[in-house]
């Protein structure tokens, strides 16, 4: 004897609300992103009354400064490291449709520019001492 479907089996299931975040409007998304010496911290935020809601985050160790003191040079693996975080950095932001952001970046990004400087007198031309 075959069993008797329940009553209403087949019908279509009624829809549920779902409990996921809803996505984030692109122009109330602001981000702040930090490159230190030592690590790279990236958050993706949304104003929620006075208070702001994290919707994304990112945090790794680059170690950007290491042997900086004892050569004066940002090292091939610590810019490696910096250059793959970044690029972690720039998915996100393009993945959630960034506008608004905040970029900082440590003494060590910029201070081989100004010694090309003042050793050569001229801005980025490459010149060493």
């Amino acid at each position: 004897m075959t069993p008797k479907r329940p009553k209403g089996a087949g019908a279509f299931p009624k829809p549920v609300e779902s409990s996921a975040p809803k996505p984030s409007d692109p122009s109330e998304l602001y981000a702040a992103l930090d490159l230190g010496t030592n690590s790279c911290r990236m958050l993706i935020a949304q104003p929620k009354g006075n208070q702001f809601h994290v919707v994304d985050s990112f945090s790794k160790s680059v170690q950007l400064g290491a042997g900086l003191e004892s050569t004066g040079r940002l090292s091939r693996g610590s810019m490696r490291r910096t250059v793959q975080a970044l690029r972690i950095c720039q998915q996100k932001l393009k993945r959630h449709k960034v506008r608004r952001m905040r970029l900082v970046a440590t003494e060590a990004v910029g201070g081989q520019e100004r010694a090309r400087f003042h050793a050569s007198g001229h801005a980025g031309d490459g010149a060493s001492a």
